[in-house]
């Protein structure tokens, strides 16, 4: 297979977009290797990861890959707002939605911060994983990630000496993933991500952590709910009243009363 090698120069546009994060790094070296990941991240790697970055791209390594999270002294948490704020100004048409959910990530060993074995979404089943809440925004232009922070099991937040080997902050304490679902959209709040709405999947949606935050923020929702949820139809519904599951309060429904919605067209034809 031919080898894939990247520029040893920026890119000009990429060293453009770059430059509005130079302040949040304390000397030049993090910006260097924010350079070359960047550069590694656009190529066309098949497989992007710290090795394949080094060998593919010149003028870096595995290590310094690796100290641009681990050692340099950079501001990320500033960084990371910049980035929020300028998506927020420039792409956003400001009447979308806020997506909460979360991914697994499948990984060996037990060493990395969060991994445990836990429902990892991107196998569809209980695997060896960290997961990761995130909260992203779409509108009918664009979508783009605001925040993600990664979940710690318990087992992980009940062993402050595993914790501290592994240099996850004093301070942090367990929280579940709706508790951290509602903390990242405070933060998109407080950042100005304007929104008409909260959606969630089945996950969320069916918690009721979840959706008290919501109603105490004063926030406008659509979430999935699981068939056992228990719903209250108004009165006038006649055909289905009182508390009752959703499922058998839906089968009450007459048919005339549902419309199919489409939202956009897959590889199999459109969602509905």
């Amino acid at each position: 297979m031919e080898r894939i090698v990247a520029s040893d120069r920026p890119l000009p546009e990429l060293a453009d977009y770059l430059s509005t994060y130079d302040r949040y790094f304390v000397r030049s070296e993090g910006r260097e290797s924010l350079e070359r990941y960047s550069t590694g991240l656009l190529s066309d790697i098949p497989r992007k990861n710290g090795q394949t970055i080094e060998d593919n791209v010149p003028g870096t390594n595995y290590q310094r890959l690796q100290s641009l999270s681990t050692d340099i002294q950079w501001d990320e948490k500033g960084a990371d707002q910049e980035r929020v704020k300028g998506m927020r100004d420039e792409v956003s048409l400001g009447d979308g939605v806020l997506i909460t959910d979360d991914t697994g990530n499948p990984k060996q060993g037990k060493h990395s911060v969060g991994v445990a074995r836990q429902y990892c979404s991107e196998l569809g089943k209980v695997a060896n994983c960290q997961v990761v809440v995130t909260c992203h925004y779409a509108d009918p232009a664009t979508s783009w990630p605001v925040n993600a922070r990664l979940y710690l099991p318990s087992k992980w937040t009940d062993d402050p000496q595993r914790m501290r080997e592994a240099g996850v902050p004093e301070d942090i304490e367990f929280q579940t993933k709706p508790e951290i679902a509602l903390a990242l959209l405070d933060e998109a709040n407080r950042m100005g991500i304007l929104h008409k709405a909260v959606v969630a999947d089945v996950s969320y949606g069916g918690n009721d952590t979840y959706l008290s935050g919501l109603e105490q923020r004063k926030e406008l929702y659509v979430n999935a709910v699981p068939c056992d949820f228990t719903v209250a139809l108004k009165d006038e519904e006649a055909y289905a009243p009182g508390i009752q599951r959703a499922d058998v309060a839906l089968h009450k429904i007459p048919r005339q009363k549902w419309a199919t919605v489409r939202w956009r067209e897959g590889t199999k034809g459109w969602l509905r």
